[in-house]
C-alpha cells in the first residue's frame, strides 16, 4: 500500500504553494500503485486512514473561496479512520511541516517495517538561511532530519 500523509494540507487546505503541489500530485499520478490518504494523529501517536473519497474532492478543487470556504468543502473527509499497520506499507509524504511531534514519529520509524518517501521542495532556508525571518530555518530543521 502506498499511503500520502496529507497532514498538513487537512490542518490547512490552502490553494496555493505545497497544497497546489499536493494537488496537482494526487491530479496527475501515474501509479501503477494507487495512492491511499493519511495523516498523523498526535493524539495517539500514529499515522491513521482518511477516507479513499478524499482525493478525488482535492483533484476537484474550489476555484472561488481561500481557505476557510475550502476547509468547508473538504471537511467531512477529514475524519481520522483506522491506524496504519506500517508492516510493508510505503509513505510519501509531500509536505513541508514544521510539527515536532510528527517529525519525532517519522524519526522514530527509520528502524521500522514501514519505507518513507519525501518529495523536498527547496533547501533555502538551510543554505541562506539570511533569506528568511531569524529562526525561521531553526524551527523546520527536525522536517529536514
Amino acid at each position: 500500500m502506498l499511503y500520502l500523509d496529507l497532514s498538513q494540507f487537512v490542518s490547512e487546505p490552502r490553494l496555493t504553494g505545497i497544497q497546489r503541489a499536493e494537488r496537482s500530485l494526487i491530479r496527475h499520478w501515474p501509479g501503477p500503485s494507487a495512492l491511499h490518504p493519511c495523516a498523523y494523529d498526535p493524539g495517539t501517536n500514529t499515522l491513521r486512514t482518511l477516507p479513499a473519497e478524499l482525493l478525488p474532492a482535492i483533484a476537484q478543487e474550489s476555484k472561488t473561496g481561500g481557505l476557510e470556504t475550502e476547509a468547508r468543502r473538504l471537511a467531512p473527509y477529514f475524519k481520522l479512520g483506522a491506524p496504519i499497520d506500517l508492516k510493508g506499507a510505503r509513505i510519501l509524504c509531500a509536505e513541508l511541516f514544521s510539527d515536532a511531534a510528527r517529525a519525532a514519529y517519522y524519526e522514530d520509524q527509520r528502524h521500522s517495517p514501514a519505507e518513507a518517501y519525501w518529495l523536498v521542495y527547496d533547501f533555502l532556508p538551510w543554505l541562506r538561511p539570511g533569506w528568511f525571518s531569524i529562526g525561521a530555518p531553526r524551527y523546520m530543521m527536525p522536517y529536514l532530519q
